[in-house]
């Protein structure tokens, strides 16, 4: 006779290993546009600098000066912000294995050794508590180059520089903000692996 609390628990475990598999799947598919996003960056700025080259050359130069230097922090910070949105797509599948699909998994198979991969990680990484961070440092750095730049190339500040700073700005702090919810998604599931 069949134990139907044993087949219960074996389906039950059948069922969170697919999601597990899925999870993981959607990951690996956050990694690769991730990863596809910084090349797609270095053509988007190998573009503006051709085009630059040519800049004097036209009629645009009153305004492609400003053009090229606010249109290409522009571009650049949007590719940085949806590379932003997909880590904090990657830590929220880990956070939410870490914090509800591993005890379920766990109550079933009776013990904490599985899925080990983010506790070892953990252990041989050291923390740093703001590390989505960086790039938006060196990302200040940039714009406020740029608003040197654009102070000492002629032409002199213009409208649409201002234009450009603040287009620039707004999109910059949708950057922090976006990179201080990863961090705090990362502090989360890193807390619940230190704790385990």
């Amino acid at each position: 006779m069949r134990d139907p609390s044993k087949e219960t628990s074996k389906f039950l475990l059948e069922i969170h290993l697919i999601e597990y598999q899925a999870l993981t799947t959607r990951a690996t598919y956050y990694i690769v546009m991730s990863t596809a996003l910084w090349p797609l960056i270095f053509l988007y700025l190998t573009f503006l600098a051709t085009v630059w080259q040519h800049l004097h050359e036209t009629d645009l130069a009153k305004y492609g000066v400003p053009l090229m230097v606010w249109g290409a922090g522009l571009g650049v910070q949007i590719a940085l912000v949806i590379w932003t949105f997909l880590v904090c797509e990657q830590y929220k599948t880990v956070l939410y294995v870490e914090k509800q699909l591993r005890p379920l998994v766990q109550d079933l198979v009776g013990t904490p050794d599985f899925w080990l991969y983010e506790q070892k990680l953990h252990g041989r990484t050291p923390l740093v508590r703001w590390l989505e961070l960086g790039t938006e440092v060196w990302l200040l750095v940039l714009i406020l180059a740029a608003v040197v730049l654009r102070a000492w190339l002629p032409p002199a500040f213009t409208r649409l520089d201002w234009i450009g700073l603040v287009l620039n700005s707004v999109v910059f702090m949708v950057l922090v903000l976006m990179a201080v919810s990863a961090a705090k998604i990362r502090h989360k599931w890193e807390t619940l692996i230190t704790s385990a």
